[in-house]
């Protein structure tokens, strides 16, 4: 039985180094196969990503360099708009809830042949008045917006209502006698983190817009705001806009109920030194877009037709009968520009968004659009 215990004992012996060894062995080939893959994925990662950045940049340079449309800022001429001295008109609609399908915004312009996306209501509107305009993650979503339109060949009409709303602080503050300076300093000098250009900088904003569709002081007036003091306002405001920034032109908002005695100053708005642009929001049934024609024809201002809509309640047939005899009567009275509101996937009777589901409404869009501006790098100077 002893000399049993013996040979299993040295049995047992030979077959624990026997394991042990082969555990060994499996470590160390473990060992190494992991480090030559973690050696590859990193080499691999690091190639990659240097070649995506280098092609990223080369991309991005190239396409400055190659796209005309880019190389100066929109200015005024007479009653038009140009770019390098040829006449060019901003085709355009809203993106309200661009933050929701922000791709499928930018792709859809393109396929509407529109030429440029209005930026709008890009801040919360219930916010606190001292954070939320500068709160990051909304403006990465403009960013997005500025840095995606262009690389499609989109230009932007930057509409800064949102901030004018938000000092309402809920319809209980009176938000013409804010001071914009900080807020506008913070815009015109903010770095656009897809495409590091400043805002003040970006020949994509092809326009600013202040604060439109101002409340008649005439009619419910929960925040005891005055003609004088919205006259100010804008009189203030666009000094230091200009102060600010001296590359682009400047709209107040669109306007509207202007063709009674609503308490809205259009004439004094529009002639305000630094208030490039007139801009109105009018159905084309109604007197506001014919006052707006006039008066900035008779200062020698262009003019634009900033928003029109109808719902999609009303049937499509009927909708795009209503877009295309706006887009005439825009024609009639000369306007330098023209967008509707909104651009968007949305499909339900109350809504106001345009785009493929509207299948007639946006037919109408395409026929409308502008001849393309045939620029060429060689016409800049």
């Amino acid at each position: 039985m002893r000399e049993f215990f013996k040979i299993t004992g040295v049995r047992f012996t030979l077959l624990s180094l026997l394991l042990i060894i082969l555990f060994a062995i499996t470590v160390v080939a473990i060992h190494s196969k992991t480090e030559n893959k973690a050696t590859t994925i990193s080499t691999t990662t690091t190639t990659t990503t240097t070649t995506t950045t280098t092609a990223t940049a080369t991309a991005t340079a190239t396409q400055r360099a190659a796209d005309p449309l880019f190389q100066d800022f929109v200015r005024v001429c007479g009653v038009h708009l140009c770019i390098d001295g040829k006449q060019w008109e901003p085709y355009f609609a809203s993106t309200y809830a661009a933050s929701h399908h922000l791709e499928w915004d930018i792709t859809a312009a393109v396929a509407g042949h529109l030429n440029t996306i209005r930026i709008n209501n890009f801040l919360s509107s219930d916010g606190n008045p001292a954070t939320a305009p500068f709160d990051e993650a909304h403006w990465e979503i403009v960013d997005r917006l500025i840095a995606s339109a262009r690389s499609q060949g989109l230009h932007v009409v930057f509409d800064l209502s949102a901030y004018r709303n938000l000092t309402t602080e809920g319809g209980t503050q009176n938000p013409y006698i804010v001071d914009w300076k900080p807020f506008l300093t913070f815009v015109i000098h903010r770095v656009n983190t897809v495409t590091k250009v400043r805002y003040g900088d970006d020949t994509t904003i092809a326009m600013f817009a202040l604060a439109g569709e101002v409340a008649p002081p005439n009619g419910t007036n929960t925040e005891h705001v005055t003609t004088q003091q919205i006259n100010t306002f804008f009189a203030r405001t666009a000094h230091e806009f200009k102060a600010l920034d001296h590359n682009h032109i400047l709209s107040p908002g669109g306007l509207y109920q202007l063709s009674w005695n609503s308490g809205v100053d259009y004439q004094t708005i529009f002639s305000t030194a630094g208030i490039d642009v007139c801009a109105v929001h009018a159905p084309y049934n109604g007197g506001d877009a014919s006052i707006t024609s006039q008066f900035c024809g008779r200062i020698h201002k262009p003019w634009i037709w900033e928003e029109f809509f109808q719902p999609q309640g009303i049937g499509d047939q009927a909708r795009a009968q209503f877009y295309q005899q706006t887009y005439d009567a825009g024609k009639q009275l000369h306007d330098a520009g023209i967008g509707f509101w909104n651009l968007g996937p949305g499909l339900w009777a109350e809504n106001d968004d345009v785009g493929p589901q509207t299948p007639l409404t946006w037919q109408v869009i395409i026929k409308n659009a502008p001849p393309l501006l045939q620029l060429t790098p060689g016409d800049h100077s």
